[in-house]
């Protein structure tokens, strides 16, 4: 029988911005340009603190922490609008629920994105340090500077798929500069206004620039290259790839590759490629009229005898019987 995927103790649906769903207010200051807040996180999800500044509707969070555990938040209507992220550290995956497609956000990503209508979880891996800086951009602010136009931003599910990209160096030393200086009163909002300015821009050109040339993964990134394995496993499922070649093909050793992969899909490889080659023999058995011994070779395996003892395995009825019912 199919493996159960490990349970996520956390799912929270934003009815409410983010810090206050997961956090503790601890402290404020309020001036004429700017208001500051701080917030610890319920001691239950994990630890750290998120520091939230708002001016002219403008909305930046910094977000320093860990989770004990993964946490997926379901969007709702809160989250909608535009915002600019930079995600310093950690893992997080954009499901959007319209098409099950996953989108992966990690060390040293970044995005400019609409998120209006966008319907789906988002998963921030737990057991890891989770450094990030999000700002959720007016349509005030973006009227103001002349940035209203849709164009300038993505969407989930945009066709050219280079909704997430690497952060340039560029980008970083000004994200540096946003979290470590300490202007006050109007300083500071003219400061922050400018920052946030200067990153709309960069991040505009590094778009277009990707768009002409290409975008090339971060092969760096471990949970990428997990990613990219079970898009090897989907596109390869006849092949009957081992460990060792999938090790060498990504560029991850052993060790790593199966602790990682149990970590972030609560199971095996060889359970994962065996669900994916069981869901798309039913697929096959319960939609077309492919005969079961090609089924059995599209799927890897050379006997029809060994293939229908393991889809009976997998599914409690053998494969004859399955088309039989329909």
């Amino acid at each position: 029988m199919e493996e159960k995927r490990r349970k996520t103790k956390n799912t929270l649906s934003c009815l409410i911005p983010i810090h206050e769903l997961i956090g503790i207010e601890t402290g404020s200051s309020v001036s004429e340009w700017i208001t500051k807040k701080q917030y610890q996180i319920l001691p239950e999800l994990g630890r750290g603190t998120i520091e939230v500044y708002t001016f002219e509707d403008i909305y930046i969070s910094i977000k320093k922490l860990s989770l004990e555990n993964d946490l997926i938040l379901s969007m709702n209507n809160d989250y909608e609008g535009k915002h600019l992220s930079f995600l310093i550290k950690g893992e997080t995956i954009l499901t959007n629920s319209r098409n099950g497609n996953e989108y992966i956000y990690a060390d040293q990503d970044s995005y400019l994105l609409n998120f209006t209508d966008f319907k789906g979880d988002i998963k921030v891996s737990g057991g890891k340090i989770h450094h990030e800086v999000n700002i959720k951009l007016s349509d005030e602010f973006l009227l103001k500077h002349d940035l209203n136009n849709d164009t300038f931003f993505k969407r989930i599910g945009d066709p050219d798929g280079h909704v997430i990209i690497p952060m340039t160096n560029e980008l970083y030393s000004i994200i540096s500069d946003v979290t470590k200086r300490a202007y006050k009163g109007i300083s500071y909002k003219i400061f922050l206004e400018s920052k946030i300015l200067e990153l709309i821009a960069i991040q505009i050109d590094n778009y277009k620039t990707r768009k002409n040339i290409g975008v090339k993964v971060n092969t760096s990134c471990t949970i990428k290259k997990l990613y990219s394995i079970t898009q090897i496993l989907r596109e390869r499922m006849n092949e009957n790839l081992s460990i060792k070649s999938l090790c060498k093909e990504v560029g991850l050793n052993e060790y790593i590759l199966k602790k990682e992969f149990k970590r972030v899909f609560g199971t095996s490889v060889g359970a994962y490629a065996l669900k994916v080659k069981m869901q798309k023999a039913k697929e096959l058995l319960e939609g077309t009229e492919v005969p079961i011994y090609e089924i059995s070779e599209t799927i890897g395996y050379k006997n029809a005898t060994h293939f229908s003892a393991a889809f009976k395995r997998f599914h409690g009825i053998s494969p004859k019987k399955l088309r039989d019912r329909l």
